[in-house]
């Protein structure tokens, strides 16, 4: 499973394979006296039946959501999505991050820091060195994003890099990563800038 914690530390988004090993949604717990709850699956407007919603993250203030889906009426692939929460409490129809983030392959792992208006993302599309690359893109007030930057080698390579996120001073980073020298499969590795 996969999982965001939000800025205050208090609420957690994770995701869970389902049974059948081919899908999964995202869940959400909260940490009240001491302890985390039960994860409850967020509503139909994040979670659609019958496509995959693989990762998530909260913006700074945590009243957004953005996350990966492979739903119909994107681009292709899966696409990044954010959602406002409503003042019901629940998460409001999903929008679209656009064709300047989401491409024909799949965009995946969003991870916004506080710091700048930035979202982290990997994708197998854009200028891409192979497999999963990690990009960096700027958004403002309105939700425009920028053109995505590639974050280049030592972070990416040819294998998939993926699920990058950074501490809040900008100054170290951790993502995952199949590169050669690893213990196998997908490894966590720490980056310094």
């Amino acid at each position: 499973a996969g999982t965001g914690l939000s800025a205050d530390g208090e609420r957690l988004l994770i995701y869970r394979t389902s049974d059948d090993y081919k899908s999964g949604d995202i869940y959400e717990s909260y940490y009240e006296n001491g302890k985390w709850v039960k994860p409850q699956k967020l509503g139909s407007n994040v979670n659609r039946s019958g496509s995959v919603e693989s990762s998530a993250c909260y913006s700074e203030q945590g009243d957004i959501i953005f996350f990966s889906s492979d739903r119909e009426g994107g681009y292709g692939g899966k696409d990044l999505y954010m959602a406002r929460k409503l003042p019901s409490g629940k998460w409001g129809e999903p929008y679209n991050l656009g064709p300047n983030i989401n491409t024909e392959y799949n965009e995946d792992a969003p991870f916004i820091h506080p710091l700048g208006n930035a979202i982290f993302f990997s994708s197998q599309g854009h200028e891409n060195m192979g497999g999963y690359d990690i990009f960096k893109a700027e958004f403002d007030e309105a939700g425009k994003f920028s053109v995505p930057k590639n974050l280049g080698y030592p972070v990416n390579t040819v294998d998939d890099d993926i699920f990058f996120v950074l501490n809040p001073n900008g100054n170290k980073g951790y993502l995952s990563s199949a590169r050669d020298g690893g213990n196998g499969g997908q490894d966590i590795y720490q980056v310094l800038f």
